[in-house]
């Protein structure tokens, strides 16, 4: 139910779940290996009850403009990026070995590295623990991260701990990883905002860390 009711609060935590459930029945399957009964086939049924109902939801054409206006592929600069890599790259002998120069300069790796670059500055230290993004100062408090400075260490050795206590618990920084994505998709990176579903995850390891 709440699944459910999370698919109809905010785009990227729909987005969040169609990756994170998935993920969580390949880490229930491999990890808990007496879950390959009754209750998996439960967990799944549900995940596949939520995943339709958040990819139907994705269809509705009102949804779809603003992820458009915000997306990774409705940036400019993918597009003025390309054609200076193309230029540079065929300056000297203008027309030849275009094939060649596609082969390195195109769409798809612009648009794979712009979000690999979205993605870890999700994880930069200044940004989560010294000063958040100061382009979106609506969703920061000047002069402070996301976390508390101290949080650095408590969140470090709560991961220690946790692989200590029980290497099973791996679920919480793979919590973390797929909770950015959605974020890293779109443009004004890094968000706070759009990595909310990973919240519990950070407080979890934090709190570990000092407990």
């Amino acid at each position: 139910i709440p699944f459910l009711l999370a698919v109809f609060t905010y785009s990227s935590a729909r987005a969040f779940l169609l990756i994170f459930l998935p993920v969580l029945i390949g880490y229930l399957y491999f990890i808990f290996k007496p879950l390959k009964t009754k209750k998996l086939k439960n967990v799944f049924v549900v995940t596949l009850i939520v995943i339709i109902v958040s990819l139907v939801s994705f269809m509705d054409p009102r949804s779809l403009v603003r992820a458009k206006s915000v997306g990774i592929l409705s940036d400019p600069l993918n597009t003025t990026s390309l054609n200076e890599q193309i230029l540079e790259d065929g300056r000297h002998s203008p027309g030849k070995y275009l094939q060649i120069t596609r082969l390195f300069h195109n769409k798809p790796v612009v648009y794979t590295l712009n979000f690999v670059k979205r993605y870890f500055e999700h994880f930069n230290p200044v940004y989560l623990f010294v000063e958040s993004n100061k382009s979106l100062n609506k969703y920061s408090v000047p002069g402070i991260g996301l976390f508390y400075f101290f949080e650095f260490f408590t969140i470090l050795i709560g991961i220690g701990s946790l692989i200590k206590i029980n290497k099973k618990l791996i679920i919480f920084p793979l919590w973390i990883l797929v909770s950015v994505i959605p974020s890293a998709l779109t443009i004004e990176t890094p968000n706070p905002i759009r990595t909310l579903p990973g919240l519990p995850a950070w407080i979890i390891l934090s709190s570990v860390g000092i407990f």
